[in-house]
């Protein structure tokens, strides 16, 4: 799915700050694991929202007690978008295909299919489902029976809340409004404050549930000194990568690929992943990779996590400062941090001392996305091509009532195609496939662009954190030090073992 950012560059820069972590060590207790995804409808249920939970399903510790909620609940209604090249419907020649399909490659083939989620099913991805979990674990946790940490991970598409971003929604089944902010603090009011919790969420306008740290889910609430902690694919202004209909998971680059193939040390395919354990203590924190997702995420997604939130609300006054040398920047980093800032700004082929300042006003002078006048011309002069081709064809063969009547006439078809090779030379022939590819080159254009203003975007929230957190830790302020503290030190938690392999161990 291509996104265009439509966000001001103003609100890009008030929205730059991410994590700054220690290392802490993990609890050896079973996860206590809800899973949400899927929706808001078929039409928007792709498969890769299915692949994501699926995926999970397959690193998860085996102990793990896993509660799945996915669109409808029910395994045996149709409810996953698949896409693929349609070879029944396709013709030999690349040139006919263009006529036709508007594509060389042929049509795609849209079609529904029942969900794989290599696990079990527990009912769907309501507001009903999810306040009956909150309810049966809050009892579980407040009568003793329940000692594990808790892992909420949320997959599908998310909706902005149409006013400030701060109280964005995860889009439930059927829903005409999702799962706010402030409805899922809430919830969580149930859960004592001693338990740890590790919320993950990979939605369009995620971020905004950095909130949760404050009563109410209001982001002038007061700090609610809980063990919460949480990573999002996406700040609050701005859309994720990962919902795509394609079924070549080889093709998924979103948050959710790179940061649990750093966790668990496995990929989509069970490959062995390394390079995520910066400190090199033997195990990798959510940190690291958080971190390991910022350089090799190569989508659009511009994650960040709790201590963003923390960092922005009690250290950020008036516009960040970028004027601090990078090499300073770098040493007060942890190691995580050193090699995400490192490695973006190779990357961003950038470097000398002012790179973030620089960086900085590329951002505000130039913002992301293509010029849409220039796609739209090339698109437009595609189309023109295309109708001159067309109406040579109708009038080449005038028994032809529509293209459609080629799939079911091979002799046709056949002769159809024989005579386009003989005019392939000549105007506006011979133009058709180079506008075809212009136009597809300037769309590609415009994606590149989109995801280098991504990178962009993290490398500088990532150099605006370091800074304000090393001016927390420089204060007096010995109460907010704790509390910061404590929650990077939730925040770099390993939370799953590494996986032996891709499925060796399914969760149950």
């Amino acid at each position: 799915m291509k996104f265009v950012y439509q966000t001001s560059c103003a609100m890009l820069a008030l929205a730059l700050s991410t994590a700054f972590a220690k290392q802490a060590p993990s609890t050896s207790s079973p996860l206590d694991v809800l899973m949400v995804g899927g929706g808001p409808t078929p039409e928007y249920n792709q498969i890769a929202i299915e692949s994501n939970v699926r995926y999970l399903n397959h690193i998860l510790p085996p102990n793990s007690q896993i509660t799945t909620f996915f669109a409808d609940g029910n395994l045996n209604h149709a409810t996953v978008k698949e896409e693929t090249q349609d070879l029944k419907k396709s013709t030999p020649s690349p040139l006919l295909n263009l006529i036709v399909f508007e594509n060389p490659a042929g049509p795609d083939q849209i079609k529904m299919k029942y969900p794989q989620l290599g696990g079990p099913l527990d009912g769907p991805s309501k507001h009903s489902s999810i306040r009956k979990w909150f309810d049966t674990t809050a009892k579980s946790y407040q009568s003793g029976t329940e000692t594990s940490p808790l892992l909420l991970y949320f997959t599908g598409h998310g909706s902005p809340d149409g006013a400030d971003y701060n109280n964005n929604y995860y889009d439930l089944w059927g829903a005409h409004n999702g799962l706010s902010v402030q409805q899922l603090s809430h919830y969580l009011t149930q859960i004592p404050s001693n338990v740890e919790t590790t919320l993950i969420m990979v939605q369009c306008f995620s971020g905004s549930f950095g909130n949760l740290l404050f009563k109410g889910g209001l982001p002038n609430g007061k700090y609610t000194e809980t063990n919460l902690c949480g990573y999002f694919a996406a700040i609050p202004t701005l859309p994720a990568a990962g919902c795509t209909t394609d079924v070549n998971e080889s093709d998924y680059h979103d948050f959710t690929s790179y940061f649990f193939a750093a966790l668990s040390g496995r990929d989509r395919f069970g490959k062995k992943v390394t390079g995520a354990d910066y400190n090199h203590d033997g195990k990798v924190g959510m940190n690291e990779a958080y971190c390991y997702s910022l350089i090799h995420d190569t989508s659009i997604d511009v994650p960040m996590c709790t201590s963003d939130v923390f960092l922005r609300r009690y250290e950020q006054h008036g516009q960040p400062d970028f004027t601090i040398p990078f090499a300073q920047v770098v040493s007060e980093a942890d190691p995580a941090q050193k090699a995400a800032l490192t490695g973006m700004a190779k990357l961003l082929h950038i470097s000398g001392e002012n790179c973030a300042e620089i960086e900085y006003k590329q951002m505000l002078n130039h913002p992301p996305g293509l010029n849409e006048d220039n796609d739209s011309k090339q698109w437009m002069n595609f189309l023109s091509d295309l109708t001159k081709c067309r109406n040579q064809v109708m009038k080449r063969f005038p028994n032809l009532r529509s293209f459609d009547d080629l799939m079911h006439s091979p002799n046709t078809e056949k002769s159809v195609i024989e005579w386009i090779n003989r005019q392939k030379r000549k105007a506006p022939w011979n133009e058709l496939m180079s506008a075809y590819q212009a136009d597809a080159k300037v769309s590609e254009l415009g994606n590149e662009e989109e995801r280098k203003s991504a990178l962009r975007l993290r490398f500088l929230r990532l150099y605006n954190s370091v800074v304000l957190a090393k001016k927390l830790m420089d204060s007096s302020d010995t109460k907010r030090i704790r509390q910061y503290e404590h929650l990077v030190s939730l925040e770099d938690q390993p939370l799953i073992p590494p996986a032996s392999s891709w499925n060796a161990q399914p969760a149950k």
